[in-house]
């Protein structure tokens, strides 16, 4: 064993590269500033609320107009508003029938009403019909803008 210990030589493999605490913990420091700036921004852009997702569908389903060499319009893309109703959230049947009546004279909304399914009063509402219903004061109606292709002429086509 002693022949062992005579042929170990133990030397301390010091390289000629000599760096300074204080350049490392200057190193460590910028490092360590970066990140954090980093991460709070990452942070803060993850709470932000934005609409970006919403303004992209709607560019999506926008069309231009069509008009044929005379100037006239053929086909046209308009904002529209459809008009629905939850039967289960109502309060007073009876009053809400008999105001729809007056408003919409056509249709009869007895059995939609007493269903329990949701259902469209009028789509493509005219503000003037809608402004009414909205003084009638129901919480019960649902409103969706939408999209919709309008043909004034009522032609898909013009000669």
């Amino acid at each position: 064993m002693n022949n062992i210990d005579e042929n170990f030589n133990f030397e301390a493999n010091r390289s000629n590269l000599k760096i300074s605490f204080e350049r490392i913990s200057f190193i460590f420091f910028v490092f360590f500033i970066i990140t954090i700036i980093f991460t709070s921004k990452t942070i803060y852009l993850g709470f932000k609320k934005t609409n970006q997702t919403q303004t992209v569908k709607e560019k999506e389903k926008y069309r231009a107009s069509i008009m044929d060499r005379n100037g006239n319009i053929i086909a046209k893309t308009v904002r529209v508003t459809n008009l629905g109703i939850n039967p289960n959230q109502l309060i007073n049947k009876e009053k809400l029938l008999i105001s729809l009546k007056l408003i919409f004279p056509d249709k009869n909304f007895e059995k939609e009403i007493n269903g329990k399914k949701f259902f469209y009063v009028k789509k493509k509402i005219s503000p003037a019909k809608l402004e009414k219903i909205k003084l009638l004061g129901e919480k019960s109606f649902k409103e969706e803008e939408n999209i919709a292709r309008v043909y004034p002429k009522n032609l898909l086509t013009m000669n």
